[in-house]
């Protein structure tokens, strides 16, 4: 799944890289709504040949 960054974090689960507003980057369904519980990214909607919609 694709993830938007809503603030900046350091990612313990790849070497405590930095995540910067607005990265996106792509991790685990489970990872995606753990993160998400954390209000730390918001889940990207999966779209065919469309650019995604900014919030």
């Amino acid at each position: 799944m694709r993830v938007k960054v809503k603030i900046p974090f350091r990612d313990k689960e790849n070497d405590l890289k930095t995540r910067k507003e607005n990265e996106i980057f792509d991790v685990s369904e489970e990872r995606a709504k753990h993160l998400e519980g954390l209000f730390l990214v918001e889940i990207l909607k999966e779209s065919k040949g469309k650019k995604e919609e900014e919030k």
